[in-house]
């Protein structure tokens, strides 16, 4: 059995945090929960530069994520996509690279 590391299972991770206390509560738990078991992620904050956009920003998140993929602006070949609703309901998206013919993921 191959051993791998936590740096082996990163990824970019693009969330709907937007300075609400009960969504900087909510990631500090889920990274509390992942402690040791994935690097810690890059996190990438769209509200940032464009401003909350509220339920959009889901959708900005997953375009944005598929843009710097299919760029190679991100440290892996994944990006996951995260979005918290105001009344507590989770949504969550994974996104690989297909690795092109010819040649091995990186």
């Amino acid at each position: 059995a191959s051993m791998t590391s936590p740096r082996d299972h990163s990824a970019d991770v693009y969330s709907d945090l937007n300075g609400e206390t009960w969504r900087a509560m909510e990631w500090g738990s889920a990274l509390v929960r992942l402690a040791g078991r994935v690097a810690e992620p890059r996190l990438h904050l769209p509200c940032v530069s464009v401003g909350d956009v509220g339920a959009a920003s889901g959708a900005l998140a997953a375009c944005l994520a598929v843009h710097e993929l299919s760029r190679g602006h991100v440290r892996t070949n994944h990006a996951l996509v995260v979005s918290s609703s105001d009344g507590g309901e989770v949504g969550c998206l994974s996104l690989q690279l297909a690795p092109r013919e010819g040649t091995r993921s990186r």
